[in-house]
C-alpha cells in the first residue's frame, strides 16, 4: 500500500467513514498535505472585466450586392400588390427594414 491508501483508511476508521466517502473529504486531503508538508496551491488570479468586455461584439453584416437587393425590392412590390401593406404592423425583418 501507498501511504495515502493508508492515511486514507486511517482517516476513515478515525471519522467513522468508509474508504470512498473519505476519499472525497476535502478535509482528508488536507490532513495529508498538511503531513507531508505540501503547501495548498494559490488560486489563480482573476482579472477585472469591464462589462463592455463582457458582451459579444456584434457581427457586421456584409452589404447586399445589387442583385439581392434587385430581388429584395421585386419581393417587397409583390408582397405590396397582395394586400400587405408596410405599415400593417407586421415586420418580418426581412424586407422592411432593408430597403
Amino acid at each position: 500500500m501507498t501511504a495515502w491508501t493508508d492515511y486514507v483508511k486511517e482517516f476513515a476508521k478515525k471519522h467513522n467513514t468508509t474508504y470512498g466517502c473519505a476519499l472525497s473529504m476535502p478535509e482528508c486531503s488536507a490532513g495529508y498535505k498538511a503531513m507531508k508538508g505540501v503547501k495548498p496551491k494559490k488560486a489563480p488570479k482573476i482579472k477585472a472585466m469591464k462589462a463592455s468586455e463582457m458582451m459579444p461584439k456584434p457581427k457586421s453584416r456584409k452589404p447586399l450586392s445589387a442583385s439581392q437587393t434587385a430581388t429584395l425590392r421585386k419581393l417587397k412590390a409583390s408582397m405590396l400588390g397582395k394586400g400587405l401593406h408596410e405599415d400593417s404592423g407586421s415586420d418580418d425583418g426581412l424586407v422592411g427594414g432593408l430597403l
